[in-house]
């Protein structure tokens, strides 16, 4: 267990079930392009910035919490995958802010902050399994889209500009 000030790459490797990282509020987690994934059964608390570059799948069974004020930022051009298994609770922002990809959202996600596609796509995909529930205060915004692929529950009021829902 542990808390990051400053800068880390996480290239391969795995967080272990019970282990736990903490990004704090002037620190930033880069995730690039790497042939294997990443796995993460523990914890990761969010209070930074998290950059993901390039392309690369996150394959969870733990939990993923992006505070209040902390940045999920994806900049490929490719897709990023955030894999079935784990949950992300988003009380900040994830933004895809560069590439034309899509950052695919495959696992449970509770988002009660903002989702912020400025450029691609933002995908809530469920196809594949888990849930996500759109929380009370959450926004969708961005040039880019912001896509509901399949079911989502609705747990409150939200805001959108450039929201699309899909179930096919």
């Amino acid at each position: 267990n542990g808390t990051l000030h400053g800068t880390m790459t996480w290239l391969d490797g795995s967080i272990v079930g019970g282990a736990s990282l903490t990004v704090a509020s002037n620190a930033t987690l880069f995730l690039p392009t790497s042939v294997s994934s990443k796995s993460l059964a523990g914890f990761i608390t969010n209070a930074g910035t998290i950059k993901m570059i390039g392309a690369f799948a996150l394959t969870p069974s733990g939990v993923l919490h992006n505070l209040p004020d902390a940045l999920m930022d994806a900049q490929p051009s490719a897709s990023v995958t955030l894999n079935v298994g784990g949950l992300i609770i988003n009380d900040g922002t994830i933004r895809k802010s560069a590439g034309t990809g899509t950052v695919s959202v495959r696992g449970s996600l509770v988002n009660n902050g903002v989702l912020d596609a400025q450029t691609g796509t933002i995908s809530l995909d469920t196809s594949a399994g888990g849930t996500k529930v759109i929380g009370d205060g959450s926004s969708y915004i961005g040039a880019g889209t912001n896509l509901w692929k399949s079911y989502v529950t609705l747990a409150g009021d939200f805001t959108s500009e450039n929201l699309v829902a899909d179930n096919a």
